[in-house]
């Protein structure tokens, strides 16, 4: 997302840092967000068999090795929002609705799609 904002360079490098995570993704490149629910939902691409005789999986099971942590290793960070009153969830889909370049994207989406988000 947002490749509008870094530099050929550094996309370039971020698609390497992904493929490192899972050689076999398929990466989706989207400006503000803009990519069909079908290429991320329900794609049936995964496979545990597969994936625990990785070869980055492997690795990481190595004993000798000192394992580092994908977060340190990509910079991967979160945060936790707290409140004593939680969210109502339908007001703040209506809210995000509203404020957030989401429902743009949802009227992108083929019809389909956009009835299962709604």
């Amino acid at each position: 997302n947002k490749v509008d904002l870094v530099t050929p360079s550094q996309l370039e490098e971020i698609e390497h840092a992904v493929k490192l995570l899972n050689r076999k993704c398929t990466v989706e490149r989207a400006l503000r967000g803009v990519v069909s629910v079908s290429t991320l939902l329900n794609t049936k691409k995964f496979d545990m068999e597969q994936a625990v005789h990785a070869a980055g999986w492997l690795d990481s099971m190595d004993d000798e090795k000192e394992h580092v942590p994908e977060t340190v290793e990509f910079g991967i960070g979160s945060f936790v929002y707290r409140r004593r009153r939680p969210f109502h969830p339908g007001r703040f889909a209506e809210w995000a609705m509203r404020h957030w370049v989401f429902q743009d994207t949802v009227n992108r989406l083929p019809e389909e799609d956009r009835k299962e988000m709604l």
